[in-house]
């Protein structure tokens, strides 16, 4: 009946067969509703980012081993990528690799890097990671340079590297190849260390320079950072804070340049 035909009818004159009209026509939309309800969870079976399919979903605390090692081409995982879904626990460490993701409630999906750009310092890396910036389908974490596995603890990786370190690398449609450059690993046996503890198929790239261009390019770089003071004397390799003024940049003509490069 038309809401018409209810507005002539009085409250007591809706009779039965109305009544079981509108029960038919409402069982009729909830069946409705049901079907589409089915449909749609049919057709998103799986949480995260509707764009991405490629992806074999885990628990938040895998053990050790428990996660099948993914197909990989060079850096690049081809087969379905690991996502481990909610808060990771510290034990994770030992399941998680280079490439893996994590799927945290509230935000955005992150990726641990595929490759490392480590070294050396004043060697091209950073025209390197202007070329790479433009590539669609790669995604560098921490802007110019991280500085995370240098500057851990050991203590201490078990517990940030959930956040700390994983926090440079959001990949929202789980697309993007994530990578990170930080010179100063190259040197540092123990960043190598801990980057294979927590990425143990992250591919490292480092570039080589004549050593005589490089030393002196590097030797500019901390002049200008205000690190070297006369004396000899580097800020850097120094338990506290030397005495007296930097030498002001660009050093060429100060007796220490004389020393080093003469």
């Amino acid at each position: 009946p038309s809401p018409a035909a209810f507005c002539k009818m009085g409250s007591g004159a809706v009779d039965k067969t109305t009544l079981r009209a509108l029960k038919s026509r409402i069982a009729a939309l909830c069946a409705a509703l049901v079907v589409v309800a089915v449909v749609v969870l049919l057709a998103d079976d799986e949480p995260g980012p509707k764009r991405w399919r490629n992806a074999r979903w885990y628990g938040a605390c895998p053990a050790a081993g428990s996660i099948p090692p993914p197909t990989r081409r060079g850096a690049v995982i081809t087969s379905r990528r690991p996502v481990l879904r909610g808060k990771p626990c510290q034990s994770a460490l030992r399941a998680v690799d280079a490439g893996y993701c994590v799927d945290e409630p509230g935000r955005p999906l992150r990726c641990l890097p595929s490759f490392i750009i480590a070294g050396a310092q004043k060697a091209a890396t950073g025209y390197l990671r202007q070329r790479l910036a433009v590539h669609p389908a790669l995604a560098q974490g921490g802007g110019k340079e991280v500085h995370y596995f240098d500057a851990v603890a050991r203590r201490d990786l078990r517990k940030t590297w959930r956040t700390s370190y994983l926090d440079n690398f959001a990949a929202p449609d789980g697309n993007a190849v994530t990578y990170e450059k930080t010179p100063d690993y190259m040197p540092n046996a123990t960043a190598m260390r801990f980057i294979y503890e927590l990425t143990p198929s992250a591919k490292l790239i480092f570039l080589l320079r004549n050593p005589t261009p490089r030393a002196y390019s590097a030797y500019q770089h901390h002049c200008r950072k205000g690190r070297f003071f006369e004396g000899p004397v580097f800020s850097l390799e120094t338990a506290t804070p030397p005495a007296g003024s930097p030498l002001p940049a660009p050093c060429a003509s100060s007796t220490l340049a004389a020393r080093l490069f003469r």
